[in-house]
């Protein structure tokens, strides 16, 4: 790979792959598992809609008491956090212009009206998303930054001075575009030269906070690895020093950096908290809950007290029927008919109204979204008016499932990795979980968006309760030793497999439909997530729905 190839690959680890849905699994922290899904906007060939599946089945071990009496819906969906937000628009071709040549188009002409109310005010809002998105910008350079190191330290490269040069220039230059900005619009700003609105001079400090921590924090990280595996590395070395120093100065003018004390690290990190909220909302979607379930419900109490009117009705019939048959002889029987007929019918009139509302209920849940979103995006064009545009619509399913009703490919992929035929077999409990996207193509409708970010994290916290101590005294005989005693560890294995799909809609009669597969395997003990390890690349099944031998890990 070329060196210019190499440093410049990565763009936010947004990327595509065949099904144009990127994904990446990881562990957020301790208890928590995070799945990334980057689904593709980029019209092809006159696309009008892509849609988009994702399907997770958790195979969960039955010892770990996790089923449907124990572990509802509900609990689920307050165990899942969902983001849902757009790529940093590519705004600023920094790396193709002069340093000094670089500016803020919104910012510079709200400047230059500052002393104009009316024209200064009606830019305010598109000038605060100008400076948010220059700070996602920032923060996005400082990822591709520590990527870039960190693969060139991986690699070795550091002892090639054409790399040291590359990444020394490249540190730099994200250093210059935060130098530029601090001098062409911090110093007028905290010098008072140019009125300002309260919220736009807000969005500037607190944008320039923001990146002066992640400046500090990603510089840090680098000089760390950069010292453990490559001491020798001297010129990256002072560059890095060189940036801290200057760093500390700045913010030190402004700010408290002394962090000795423990009430401070809190506020610190805190504060870091907000400012990272308050700079990257930019970035997220809107979304609007369509809640269908009471239109359900009462669709289905509709049709259960249409049945029970049915045999209500049947039944009255049958005693006019009584009455209007026999003579007086047998009047007191057809009395004592006529009072049982209606008391069966009452009885059975309320069971069929209830039973029938429970079938029907049973039945057409699993075809019936739990959620149904509508997803929009906010922006303020160029001429600093608001708009909310429609982008698409996102279905969420949540349902347990029987073995045999698993579909075939994702039995197999879960049988994947079996030692023998002798193995125990597997007592496990599969839970289901689905997202359907439909998302619109229209590269008018917002500009600058190609791709959308689907953050999923999942808290094991309450699979943990009922595990065993996460260390087990064992015993074993050696020839030589005897008896020896020691401790192993007690861990459990959840199963991932994750099913990718996309149906790409040209018009109303073509379409493309891709799908891919990919299964990890989460390891966990009573303390929380341990690692997680692949055990099937994400690839497509051949045609005797087996994985390609790229795909197996």
């Amino acid at each position: 790979m070329e060196l210019q190839e190499f440093v410049d690959s990565a763009v936010e680890d947004f990327g595509e792959s065949f099904t144009d849905i990127f994904s990446k699994n990881i562990i957020h922290d301790q208890y928590q598992f995070e799945s990334k899904f980057d689904f593709d906007l980029k019209p092809h060939a006159n696309e009008t809609e892509k849609h988009y599946s994702i399907d997770l089945y958790f195979f969960i071990p039955k010892n770990m008491g996790i089923h449907g009496d124990t572990y509802t819906r509900e609990n689920f969906y307050s165990d899942l956090n969902n983001y849902l937000r757009i790529q940093t628009p590519e705004l600023f071709k920094w790396h193709k212009i002069v340093q000094s040549e670089w500016k803020l188009p919104l910012s510079d002409q709200y400047m230059a009206v500052h002393l104009h109310t009316e024209k200064r005010q009606r830019l305010a809002g598109a000038v605060v998303q100008e400076v948010k998105f220059f700070g996602c910008f920032v923060d996005t350079q400082l990822k591709q930054l520590q990527s870039s190191f960190l693969r060139v330290l991986e690699r070795n490269f550091f002892t090639r001075s054409n790399w040291v040069e590359a990444m020394s220039k490249r540190i730099q230059m994200v250093l210059d575009i935060i130098q530029v900005y601090r001098v062409k619009y911090l110093n007028p700003i905290k010098q008072q030269k140019i009125l300002l609105d309260l919220e736009v001079k807000r969005a500037f400090l607190l944008v320039d906070e923001f990146i002066s921590y992640r400046v500090e924090i990603v510089l840090i990280q680098l000089a760390e690895a950069l010292q453990q595996q490559n001491p020798g590395c001297i010129n990256v070395q002072y560059i890095l020093t060189e940036a801290l120093t200057q760093e500390a100065n700045y913010r030190a003018k402004s700010r408290e950096s002394n962090f000795d004390e423990v009430k401070k690290r809190e506020i610190y990190y805190y504060r870091l908290g907000l400012l990272k909220k308050y700079v990257l909302e930019v970035l997220y979607l809107q979304s609007k809950n369509i809640k269908k379930e009471k239109t359900y419900r009462n669709a289905i109490a509709a049709v259960g007290a249409a049945l029970a009117a049915t045999w209500a009705g049947l039944a009255d019939i049958q005693r006019f029927q009584l009455l209007g048959n026999g003579n007086g002889q047998d009047a007191w029987l057809r009395l004592v008919a006529i009072l049982l007929l209606g008391v069966i019918a009452y009885v059975f009139k309320d069971r069929i109204k209830e039973l029938s509302k429970e079938y029907f209920n049973q039945r057409l849940k699993q075809y019936l979204p739990d959620f149904d979103i509508l997803m929009f995006y906010k922006y303020f064009q160029e001429n600093g008016v608001e708009k909310q545009n429609f982008i698409g619509s996102c279905k969420e399913f949540f349902r347990y499932l029987q073995k045999d009703a698993l579909p075939p490919e994702i039995a197999y992929i879960r049988d994947i990795g079996n030692r023998s035929e002798l193995d125990p077999s597997r007592d496990e409990v599969i839970m289901h979980y689905s997202k359907r996207l439909v998302l619109h193509i229209d590269e008018q409708r917002v500009p600058n968006i190609q791709f959308i970010r689907d953050i999923a994290r999942f808290d094991f916290t309450e699979f943990l309760n009922k595990l065993d101590d996460p260390d087990k005294e064992m015993s074993y005989f050696d020839q030589s030793k005897g008896i020896v005693r020691m401790e192993a560890p007690k861990v459990y294995h959840i199963n991932l497999v994750l099913r990718y799909s996309c149906n790409y809609k040209k018009n109303k009669t073509t379409s493309e439909y891709h799908v891919e597969y990919e299964r990890v395997r989460i390891i966990l003990n009573k303390r929380g997530i341990l690692r997680v390890e692949p055990v099937l690349n994400r690839g497509e099944l051949n045609d005797s729905g087996q994985p390609g031998l790229e795909a197996i890990s």
